[in-house]
């Protein structure tokens, strides 16, 4: 299929006909129709009768095809670049959901019965669509029955997904980078991309504007003919830099990390792009600071971002593998002490050549994950832990319990004293951590903000801690509400994900309580494997509700490590080395029952 599609785009391009002429149309139609599951069992005759009743058309970037409520009485078939799929929700916001790319068909639902659309469609890009009209459907469908029955076995697999709750990730192909001023070596950066590419054996070609003048069908067949395409826009040429957003499916803005936002020409264009996708490339010179990554931010908020330093070969590496959609995930759960099993994962999952380019965690797993991100080697990070966890018992500082056993200032103290006031946003790896809002009764995710408060309030647990205000909002440990977020990493798409559980054996049965009148001071620092006391009872208690949502989070991840932690408690900070050596061990086994290829390990 592909050769003969291949052949097509050959004639055509030699020909280099106007995209609007019929023949070209044809070409399209016969080459797309047979691939599409509606058609499936239709002769040729059949197809060429189907194809006699679509209108072809093209829909310049940024212009509407259907509206949320419209009643609908068409299907639309994208033939080449990508449609976004916006929902309005009972707030009045428009959120984009998911993106339709080349071969995908929506509308088919109103061919059977006509109803309002249920989300609004915009060309992300410059997109070539077919429309079949609900009329044509009626009459070819009494021709064809086959047609009512694939498309009632595409409604039912549609259902199916919807009930369990999966997504179709959309995989952009087509990416400008778009400098922000000449200060940004663009050039050098397209190269180490297309070379980072190729290293893994993909195919992405950097068009320059020396194809501002190229036809349509041409950067069709590039698009065809490779496995990504980069646009290299200039900063001083707003023609070029417009044509590259019409054929992006995502946009790259390269800034200065120590340059804030101006009221720029680029700046207003972009301002005009808020449908699309957008991430921003903070470039770094040797040894430069991110002083205006929070104001970037704060102009685009919904924006992904990464982090390039001009000499840092990693990063370079990390932003192909994004582009690609094969950034691999690490998420690491909750757990106290049993948490220091991840470092032993961490130390595994390095051995095997396995790249980590975004971290999450909740509570313990969020503290080791903010580590990683912050590029600490695994022996730096094993010497922090000890020396937060084992050498100084963080909760230790008993008061009155008005609100909590701790008075919590040990920990906010070492989390300050190893994080400093480093902002989560100019971590090097794209980050997050979960803590559960009282107030709202939701997860709150934190992307933003000082690393060292984000992970105050995912270690709150009630009771044990005091919350943690913030913004007029009460926040108490991630894991009351979700303990392994793999679905908070899962959204974000960025490729396979990696989880480790730490959840052992955290049950408490009646036999292990102990009638006791008052209350000995002196006993609330002190665990037993018979008497969980009331420490490990309030930590029990204020993770339990989280279990539901984790074995729902399990099947997020593409690759699960779940080390047997039994015999060591939450508290258990003495244990530090045995629960490292588990870690390692598990993960190194597990490893070595897959194989040797674990995901990309270039």
């Amino acid at each position: 299929m592909r050769t003969r599609w291949r052949k097509l785009w050959d004639r055509v391009v030699e020909k280099q006909p106007d995209p609007t002429d019929r023949s070209s149309a044809e070409f399209y139609v016969n080459s797309l129709l047979p691939s599409l599951r509606l058609f499936h069992g239709l002769d040729r005759r059949a197809l060429e009768e189907v194809r006699s009743h679509l209108v072809w058309f093209s829909l310049p970037g940024g212009w509407p095809l259907i509206r949320q409520g419209e009643v609908g009485n068409s299907l639309f078939v994208v033939v080449s670049g990508a449609l976004g799929v916006f929902v309005r929700g009972a707030d009045g916001r428009t959120e984009l959901v998911t993106q339709l790319s080349a071969g995908a068909a929506v509308g088919e639902m109103s061919l059977l019965t006509g109803e309002k659309r249920s989300a609004t469609l915009t060309a992300i890009r410059d997109t070539e669509l077919l429309r079949l009209p609900k009329e044509a459907f009626d009459k070819l469908s009494e021709t064809y029955p086959i047609l009512l029955h694939n498309l009632a076995e595409i409604l039912a697999r549609r259902l199916a997904i919807t009930t369990r709750g999966e997504e179709t990730s959309f995989r952009p192909r087509t990416f400008a980078i778009i400098p922000f001023d000449n200060s940004i070596p663009c050039t050098d950066i397209c190269y180490r991309l297309n070379r980072s590419f190729a290293d893994r054996g993909k195919r992405i070609p950097v068009i320059t504007s020396e194809a501002r003048d190229r036809p349509t069908e041409w950067f069709h067949q590039m698009e065809t003919d490779h496995d990504h395409l980069i646009y290299q826009s200039e900063s001083n040429d707003g023609v070029w830099t417009r044509l590259c957003l019409r054929q992006a499916d995502r946009i790259m803005l390269v800034v200065p990390a120590s340059q804030p936002p101006t009221d720029g020409a680029l700046e207003r264009l972009f301002l005009g792009q808020r449908r699309r996708r957008l991430e921003i490339i903070f470039y770094h010179q040797d040894n430069e600071t991110g002083e205006a990554v929070t104001a970037w931010l704060d102009l685009f908020p919904e924006a992904f971002h990464h982090h390039l330093r001009a000499s840092n070969r990693k990063d370079i590496a990390r932003l192909a593998r994004h582009l690609a959609g094969a950034a691999t995930g690490l998420v690491l759960a909750g757990g106290g002490a049993r948490g220091f099993a991840h470092l032993g994962a961490l130390r595994a999952i390095r051995e095997a050549g396995v790249n980590i380019d975004v971290l999450g965690g909740t509570s313990m797993g969020g503290i080791i994950a903010a580590g990683v991100a912050m590029d600490w080697s695994g022996e730096e990070l094993e010497e922090r832990m000890r020396s937060a966890f084992v050498d100084a018992n963080p909760i230790s500082d008993y008061t009155i319990p008005r609100i909590a056993l701790v008075r919590g200032r040990k920990v906010t103290s070492l989390l300050r004293e190893h994080f400093e006031e480093m902002l989560i946003e100019d971590l090097w790896r794209p980050y997050f951590c979960v803590s559960s809002n009282l107030t709202t009764g939701h997860v709150t995710v934190h992307r933003r903000g000082p690393i060292w408060q984000a992970l105050r309030a995912s270690v709150a647990i009630p009771g044990l801690l005091p919350p943690v205000s913030y913004m007029g909002e009460v926040l108490v440990d991630g894991a009351v509400m979700n303990n392994f977020p793999a679905d908070i990493m899962k959204e974000l798409g960025r490729g396979p994900v990696i989880g480790v559980d730490v959840e052992g054996n955290q049950s408490i049965t009646a036999s292990e309580i102990d009638e006791q009148t008052g209350l000995d001071w002196r006993t609330l620092d002190q665990s037993s494997r018979e008497d969980p006391g009331i420490i490990n009872i309030l930590m029990r208690a204020g993770t339990v509700n989280s279990e539901a949502q984790t074995k729902l989070s399990r099947r997020m991840v593409d690759i699960y490590f779940s080390p047997n932690m039994e015999g060591i408690g939450i508290r258990d900070w003495q244990m530090f080395d045995q629960a490292i050596e588990r870690g390692y061990i598990h993960t190194q086994n597990v490893i070595e029952q897959m194989g040797p290829s674990l995901f990309e390990t270039r």
